[in-house]
């Protein structure tokens, strides 16, 4: 049943200590957190590594079987349901950015390209790359559980190592080179937009925060992004527009007012340009 809000997910549903990384085997996972079974937004990033077991994942409107070895990726918006067997075998792995970019400086974890907006959410690790994987969680998972002093320096470097295995996979699947050289302006500016997105879609909003001309904002969209700051902006309210048609129960002007439109009918045309289709239309396509 849909609700009128989202629930989030934040490492702090997970645990009462003020942490930035925290991970938990999969078995009995439901049975101690039984709202993952409801459709819930995400605050945190989040890995998934099921080894063995069954069910789904729902995430995104994209239905995730999972009969096979496969890493699941939840980014900050991401909405997911999850529902998997009690005996599933794997980790659930939550780190917040602050976490990673304590010892990795120049912003490298925006360049990981699964990790942005819009990217697949999951993938399959190949024959190769699984007992490697496995491994690798196991070593982080002693450390998590010990108390010893560096514990988290040698979690964050096991964290690493996971998300460029993931990336290499990622990177051939896609036809894409590896990491990219992500401009740190662009980061910032990405993070304002999922920050502000609501308060103003205008790029000159954004371009004065970041002491730039909008120009120079655009022609740095262009180059990394291959879009302008008006349609990063954009395709952030398009996301947030379908999550709540999606996930939520709230009206079409409910909607309207909690994204920022003046009215109705204002937020009708700008959804239809995109997908045309109106909210409504949207809406009862996707239940």
């Amino acid at each position: 049943m849909k609700r009128e809000i989202l629930n989030r997910i934040s490492i702090e549903y997970f645990s009462n200590s003020d942490i930035t990384f925290w991970m938990r085997p999969l078995q009995d996972l439901l049975y101690e957190y039984p709202d993952l079974e409801d459709e819930m937004a995400w605050d945190t990033f989040g890995l998934m590594y099921i080894s063995s077991g069954d069910g789904t994942v729902n995430l995104d409107g994209y239905k995730i079987r999972m009969d096979e070895p496969k890493i699941v990726i939840f980014k900050i918006g991401s909405v997911s349901k999850i529902e998997i067997s009690r005996n599933a075998e794997g980790i659930l792995i939550c780190f917040k950015e602050e976490f990673f970019n304590l010892r990795y400086t120049n912003n490298i974890l925006s360049a990981f390209s699964f990790l942005q907006q819009g990217a697949k959410s999951y993938m399959r690790p190949k024959t190769d790359q699984v007992s490697k994987i496995e491994q690798l969680i196991q070593f982080m998972w002693q450390e998590f559980s010990s108390t010893t002093r560096d514990k988290d320096k040698i979690l964050r470097s096991y964290l690493n190592i996971i998300l460029f295995e993931i990336q290499n996979n990622f990177s051939k699947l896609s036809q894409n080179t590896g990491l990219e050289s992500i401009n740190e302006t662009i980061v910032r500016f990405e993070r304002l937009v999922n920050q502000q997105f609501i308060i103003s879609r205008s790029p000159s909003y954004y371009a004065k925060q970041l002491f730039i001309s909008e120009n120079y904002l655009n022609r740095l969209c262009n180059r990394y992004r291959h879009k302008t700051a008006g349609d990063i902006i954009r395709d952030r309210v398009y996301l947030e527009a379908q999550r709540l048609l999606q996930h939520t129960q709230m009206s079409i002007s409910e909607i309207s007012e909690q994204l920022g439109f003046d009215s109705a009918s204002y937020f009708t045309t700008f959804f239809k340009k995109k997908f045309t289709l109106t909210p409504e239309e949207f809406r009862s396509k996707n239940l």
